[in-house]
């Protein structure tokens, strides 16, 4: 699962959900436009 920075996605309890479903959490790195589609728009 591919977030951003948001607080809420870097807390404990969201990590832990993800990784209960098999999923591995990745996060942009804190400005990246160029990795963002909606910014082309």
């Amino acid at each position: 699962v591919i977030m951003d920075n948001l607080r809420t996605h870097h807390c404990n309890f969201v990590g832990e959900l993800i990784r209960a479903k098999g999923a591995i959490p990745l996060y942009l790195p804190p400005y990246s436009p160029d990795l963002n589609p909606i910014e082309k728009m």
